[in-house]
């Protein structure tokens, strides 16, 4: 048995986070905001455990939360890069989304690979937003998850500075 057989139950699989809203979002704005502020967090922790993923899936629950969906796409390079995996997950969220009110969404990542294995594109700008990811990073680590928000979490769509102040769910 080699290594990775022996280990292979401590291996991470995925990365992702889900949130049930306060309400039901209607409009794909509100609900691109949420998406933002979940693929931020995903990637964050993606970054802190040294991991890019290539698939990204998006779950959306509606308003009863029974129906929904729950599609995945394909990056053409691992990332772990806030944009790029915005970028697919609204795309999938534009393509299924069948415009009933949402009130569950998640993110995630899979097919994770080291990060230190990931070969940025040429002429492209990623290496500055790795390292002001990084630095996004460092900063929530030392002063909280609300020393520094996006505008959009300042809005009535957003959930992060909420999120903030509980432990699982429940106020602290």
């Amino acid at each position: 048995m080699n290594s990775y057989d022996e280990h292979s139950h401590d291996e991470l699989k995925s990365i992702g986070h889900m949130a049930t809203l306060p309400r039901d979002y209607r409009h794909a704005k509100d609900i691109e905001t949420v998406l933002m502020e979940l693929t931020d967090e995903v990637c964050q922790r993606a970054r802190s455990h040294h991991k890019a993923g290539k698939t990204v899936t998006v779950s959306v629950r509606r308003y009863d939360l029974r129906s929904g969906f729950h599609r995945q796409s394909s990056l053409v390079a691992p990332s772990n890069l806030s944009s790029v995996i915005f970028k697919k997950a609204k795309a999938i969220f534009e393509q299924h989304w069948d415009g009933q009110p949402v009130r569950s969404i998640g993110v995630s990542i899979s097919n994770l690979h080291d990060d230190q294995d990931i070969q940025l594109e040429l002429f492209t700008n990623l290496d500055k937003e790795e390292r002001i990811s990084r630095v996004l990073d460092q900063t929530h680590a030392r002063f909280g998850k609300t020393a520094l928000l996006r505008a959009s979490a300042l809005t009535t769509a957003g959930i992060s500075r909420d999120r903030a102040t509980k432990i699982g769910g429940h106020y602290k």
